[in-house]
């Protein structure tokens, strides 16, 4: 019993050991990032802040149109905000915030290779 249970066992292991293999082979062929499963960040450019402005907001009843009662509407989710990609450059000082993206670390990870992964057809 036990020569049995240790063949299972090392057929396990081999056909676990193959199919990493085979993964980790597969995504190296990945023209997008040559095999680092991550890119620079499109939206910041890896700077992970991303510059926005105030398309709508909604003040409280008798709040008037201030840079505080505006930054309180933003804070309390109260304000429309539309994120400018870092290729837009209007010259102009802009507000920013950790890119949604990236969640602020400047890099995302590889498009083609999350599809290759979710989806399950590696090397076939």
């Amino acid at each position: 019993m036990s020569k049995d249970r240790l063949v299972v066992a090392t057929l396990g292991t081999y056909d676990i050991a193959l199919e990493m293999g085979k993964k980790v082979i597969c995504q190296r062929n990945c023209e997008t990032c040559n095999g680092w499963q991550a890119l620079r960040c499109t939206m910041c450019k890896g700077s992970g802040r991303v510059h926005y402005q105030v398309k709508n907001y909604t003040l409280k009843s008798g709040e008037k149109e201030t840079a505080e009662c505006v930054a309180d509407a933003i804070a309390d989710n109260r304000a429309e905000l539309v994120h400018l990609p870092s290729a837009i450059n209007l010259h102009t000082p802009l507000p920013s915030k950790d890119c949604l993206t990236c969640d602020g670390t400047g890099v995302m990870s590889c498009p083609e290779c999350k599809k290759q992964i979710t989806s399950q057809n590696l090397c076939r």
